[in-house]
């Protein structure tokens, strides 16, 4: 693997956990029952964009982990990062 794959992983994960936290900052709760809970996140268009954000920091993970494979290869993580079981 090249430097180039090693920091776009680390990038990647860093990017992807402080999106997903920030997400879950953002995030309200609900209020209970569907008759509330409707109008309440029709009354905040934000909430498609909070969880967008989730989404995207969450499809960042398997790139960093791709990415990071490269470097990890002792104990657990050379385990888990070896192609054969």
């Amino acid at each position: 693997m090249s430097a180039l794959s090693v920091r776009l992983g680390g990038v990647c994960a860093v990017l992807g956990a402080v999106g997903y936290l920030a997400a879950g900052a953002l995030h309200r709760d609900l209020p209970s029952g569907a008759e509330n809970a409707v109008p309440h996140v029709a009354a905040h268009p934000e909430w498609h964009a909070i969880h967008l954000l989730a989404i995207l920091a969450v499809a960042l993970w398997p790139i960093a982990s791709a990415g990071l494979t490269a470097v990890l290869t002792e104990g657990w993580s050379g385990w888990w990062a070896s192609p054969t079981p």
